[in-house]
């Protein structure tokens, strides 16, 4: 919900609707940013809790939609 509260005032500001108050975008970036790390670690400690790897999930997803639709890149 906070992610999408500080994406919701980046988009304000990329359309020119700015709400008096907003912070410029420079510090919604970083605000931003800070939750989205923040849901990276609920992840990531739910993973734990399920007693997987978070990060060899990842891996593997990302290569498994590589190798659905072609692309080379793989991690």
């Amino acid at each position: 919900g906070e992610t999408a509260n500080v994406i919701k005032k980046i988009r304000r500001q990329e359309t020119g609707a700015v709400n008096a108050g907003d912070p410029p975008m420079e510090k919604l970036k970083a605000m931003a940013v800070e939750e989205i790390a923040d849901v990276v670690i609920y992840c990531d400690l739910l993973a734990q809790e399920l007693g997987q790897d978070l990060a060899a999930a990842v891996r593997a997803k990302f290569n498994k939609v590589s190798a659905k639709y072609g692309f080379p890149e793989r991690l």
